[in-house]
C-alpha cells in the first residue's frame, strides 16, 4: 500500500486539518479532512483524503498505520489519544478477544483427542491383558504414571449453587472418622502389597547382596512396631479383633493368586507411589 506523503507545511485551508476514522466489517480507515473556503462568495466545500488502512483482525495497530497517524494528528495530540483509544475498544481488544478464543478452542479439541486416543490406547491394553501379565512390575509402574498424569486433567465435579433437599442424614462424627479409617486401611493394605511384590528377588528390582542404607533399615525397624502398635490398637475393638487362628482366614478375606487389589476408588484421592 502507498501512503500519501504527511507534509510538514500548514493545511492551506481556512480551517484546521482533522482526521477521522472509519471502522467496518473488515478493515479501519484513516482520512483526513478539511474545508475548502469558496472564491468570489461561491460556497465552500469539504474534502477528504484516505490515507491509509488495516484489517480488524490485527490484534496491535500496525507500524505504518500508527506512524501516519501520530504524524496527522501532530498539532492535537488529544485528538491521537482519542483515536488510539477508539482503535482499542472497537477494534484491537475485540480482535484479541476473537484471537484468544479460538486458542482456547484449538487447545480444548488437542487435549480432547489426546484423551480419547489415551483411552483408546488403554482399552485396547485392558481387552488383551490376563492377570499374570498385569502383575509385572513394569507395567504397574507405567500404569501409575498415567493415572498421575490422568489426575492432572481431572477437576471435581462442580458444587450445586444451592444445596438440593435430602431426606437422608448427615453422617455423624463417627461414620467420618470410619471413612477416613477405611481410607488408611486401602493406603496400607497397598503399600504393603508393593513391599511384598518388590523386594524379594524375583522382584528383580534389588539385585542379590544389595546393600539397603541405613535409613532403608531403619524404616522398616519402625514398621515392625507400628503395624504391632496398630494391631494392638484395632484388637481393642470387639468388631476389628484379631481372633485366634485368624491365618485360616486367609482363602477367606485375601484375593485370589493373579489378582490385584483395585487402586482406591476416589478419582481425585492419592495413589500409592
Amino acid at each position: 500500500m502507498t501512503i500519501p506523503p504527511v507534509s510538514s507545511a500548514p493545511c492551506p485551508f481556512i480551517h484546521p486539518c482533522s482526521v477521522s476514522l472509519k471502522i467496518n466489517a473488515s478493515s479501519v480507515m484513516l482520512y483526513r479532512n478539511s474545508y475548502q473556503k469558496g472564491m468570489d462568495g461561491q460556497r465552500g466545500h469539504s474534502e477528504q483524503e484516505y490515507l491509509c488502512s488495516f484489517s480488524i483482525h490485527e490484534t496491535e495497530i500496525p507500524v505504518q498505520f500508527h506512524e501516519y497517524l501520530r504524524q496527522a494528528t501532530t498539532q492535537n495530540p488529544e485528538r491521537y489519544e482519542q483515536l488510539v483509544e477508539t482503535i482499542l475498544n472497537r477494534v484491537l481488544l475485540p480482535a484479541r478477544q476473537r484471537q484468544q478464543e479460538k486458542q482456547l478452542r484449538e487447545q480444548s479439541e488437542r487435549i480432547e483427542r489426546c484423551v480419547h486416543f489415551a483411552s483408546q490406547q488403554l482399552k485396547e491394553a485392558a481387552d488383551c491383558a490376563v492377570h499374570n501379565q498385569l502383575n509385572d512390575m513394569q507395567i504397574q509402574q507405567e500404569l501409575r504414571q498415567v493415572y498421575r498424569e490422568a489426575k492432572r486433567l481431572m477437576v471435581a465435579p462442580p458444587q450445586p449453587t444451592t444445596a438440593p433437599v435430602s431426606l437422608q442424614p448427615l453422617p455423624d462424627a463417627a461414620e467420618q472418622s470410619e471413612q477416613k479409617l477405611q481410607q488408611l486401611l486401602d493406603v496400607t493394605n497397598q503399600a504393603l502389597l508393593e513391599i511384598q511384590a518388590m523386594v524379594p528377588m524375583a522382584g528383580q528390582q534389588f539385585p542379590k547382596g544389595y546393600k539397603f542404607s541405613e535409613d532403608t533399615v531403619m524404616k522398616v525397624r519402625r514398621m515392625w512396631f507400628h503395624t504391632t502398635d496398630a494391631v494392638d490398637a484395632l484388637n481393642q475393638r470387639k468388631q476389628l479383633r484379631r481372633p485366634t487362628g485368624w491365618p485360616e482366614m486367609r482363602d477367606e478375606v485375601m484375593p485370589p493368586k493373579g489378582e490385584s487389589t483395585p487402586f482406591l476408588e476416589d478419582p481425585l484421592g492419592d495413589i500409592p507411589e
